[in-house]
């Protein structure tokens, strides 16, 4: 393993934008594939959007650690996770698109980790996500959310359609941590199962303790993904806030629609990106 990491949460590697990885990653061993997009520790001062990961073989956007924030990405028929992270990262996302269209189509919308070893480790895993559009329109198998291994986190304003379980939360560890570090507000769930994981009662109770999630179809256009006249997607957001000041998070866009789209208005996947929704996909 090639070491990584550091101590500047204000580590500045760089810049990367409009870019796609299609048909990434190989096995390199046993449970262990190249991701589309993998950031190892990367700071704050990192500048990275309007990336796609198309088709890949592991997890589409993984982030070990570091507190790299991302804003305008896509994930299409990958073969894992579609945004992954684990070992105390503690970054900010704001709109994405993750589309999944058959039975190959990987795992979870997020997969939501502290630490695999030790699922109390600290610093803990608290990111803060918000606008994601998390669609599975075939084989309902898997979690939109799957927060776990003792993670924290803010799950804020997303839409999540087609799963068998919309929000999943796993692990005593989890459970135990969700009412100082996790948070779960102004989404639209549309599953099979909404809420579900090691408790599922208790993972709808703490989701149903926080304002504005619905438990509805989110009436999306079949095409675009795009909220239609009357989606309750439409007004259904909340301003992104300091748990503990109140205060609005600077870096989130106030918008009044959960999920990556407004009805109508600016795109932001046009121009970029390649086959976002996954239906002209073919094998290279």
């Amino acid at each position: 393993v090639l070491p990584y990491g550091g101590t500047d949460l204000n580590d500045d590697s760089g810049s990367m934008s409009y870019m796609q990885i299609r048909y990434g990653g190989i096995p390199v061993g046993v449970d262990q594939e190249v991701n589309s997009f993998t950031f190892l520790s990367v700071g704050n001062k990192t500048r990275a959007h309007h990336l796609q990961a198309y088709n890949g073989l592991d997890d589409g956007f993984e982030m070990f650690g570091g507190t790299l924030n991302l804003y305008n990405i896509v994930a299409t028929d990958g073969a894992d996770d579609y945004v992954d992270w684990d070992e105390g990262y503690d970054g900010l996302i704001q709109f994405a698109l993750i589309v999944i269209n058959d039975e190959l189509g990987g795992q979870s919308g997020i997969e939501a980790s502290n630490s695999g070893t030790n699922f109390d480790n600290l610093p803990r895993a608290t990111p803060i996500t918000s606008n994601f559009t998390i669609v599975r329109r075939a084989d309902t198998s898997e979690r939109g959310f799957r927060i776990k291994d003792g993670t924290g986190g803010q799950f804020w304003n997303s839409v999540v359609k087609g799963f068998n379980t919309c929000v999943a939360i796993e692990d005593d560890a989890t459970i135990n941590a969700a009412p100082d570090n996790t948070a779960i507000a102004g989404n639209v769930f549309d599953c099979d199962t909404n809420y579900g994981g090691d408790d599922p009662m208790f993972t709808a109770q703490f989701v149903n303790s926080f304002p504005q999630n619905l438990t509805q179809d989110p009436l999306l256009d079949s095409d675009t993904l795009r909220p239609l006249p009357g989606s309750p997607a439409l007004g259904n957001a909340i301003q992104v806030i300091d748990l503990d000041t109140g205060v609005p998070n600077p870096y989130f866009k106030a918008v009044p629609y959960s999920g990556a789209f407004d009805a109508e208005g600016d795109n932001w996947i046009e121009g970029w990106t390649f086959d976002p929704y996954g239906v002209n996909r073919v094998n290279p």
